[in-house]
C-alpha cells in the first residue's frame, strides 16, 4: 500500500513537473516567426522544432533579431540539438579597426562531428531570455550539403549591418 501511494505521488510529482519546467512552444521547422515576446526577469520561453527523423538535416542554422537588445538589456538564446549546444546574445558588440559595432541581429548553424541519424534527428530546442521583456524574431530551418570535417563547405554569406 505505501509503495503504491509512493509510486502515485513520485508519478504526479514528475507530471507537475514536466508541466511546469518543460513547457515549450512547438515551432515550424524553416518558417520565420516575428513580434515574439520574451517575458523578462530572465524567465525562459522554450521552443521546439520538430525535424524529419528518416531524413533529418545535415546542419541546422538559427537567425535571431531584436531591435530591443542593447548592451545593457541582452537577449540570450541557448539553442540545443542532440549533444549540440550553442549559445547566442544579442546585442552582440564586435570591433573592426578600432571601431566598435553593435548588431541586433545574429545567424549562427549547429554542425555536429557526430552524424548519426540519432543525432540529427532530434528535435531543435531554443531557450530565449531577457531581463526585460523584449520582442525577437526567430527563424530555425535546415542547411543542405552542409557538412563538418574534411569536405569543402559551400556556403554564402553576406556581412551583417551594424545598427
Amino acid at each position: 500500500m505505501i509503495k503504491t501511494i509512493l509510486t502515485i505521488a513520485l508519478y504526479v510529482s514528475v507530471e507537475y513537473c514536466r508541466g511546469q519546467y518543460f513547457d515549450y512552444h512547438d515551432l515550424e521547422l524553416g518558417r520565420h516567426y516575428t513580434n515574439l515576446t520574451t517575458k523578462g526577469d530572465l524567465v525562459s520561453d522554450i521552443y521546439r522544432v520538430v525535424v524529419d527523423t528518416k531524413n533529418p538535416p545535415p546542419a541546422i542554422r538559427v537567425s535571431v533579431a531584436s531591435e530591443n537588445a542593447s548592451l545593457k538589456h541582452i537577449l540570450a538564446v541557448t539553442v540545443v540539438r542532440g549533444k549540440t549546444v550553442h549559445n547566442i546574445a544579442l546585442s552582440r558588440l564586435q570591433s573592426h579597426r578600432n571601431k566598435q559595432y553593435e548588431y541586433w541581429f545574429a545567424t549562427d548553424t549547429l554542425c555536429d562531428n557526430d552524424r548519426s541519424i540519432e543525432q540529427r534527428g532530434q528535435p531543435v530546442h531554443v531557450s530565449v531570455s531577457s531581463i526585460l521583456p523584449s520582442k525577437f524574431g526567430l527563424l530555425v530551418k535546415s542547411v543542405e550539403n552542409f557538412n563538418i570535417g574534411t569536405e569543402i563547405i559551400k556556403t554564402a554569406a553576406t556581412p551583417p549591418e551594424p545598427r
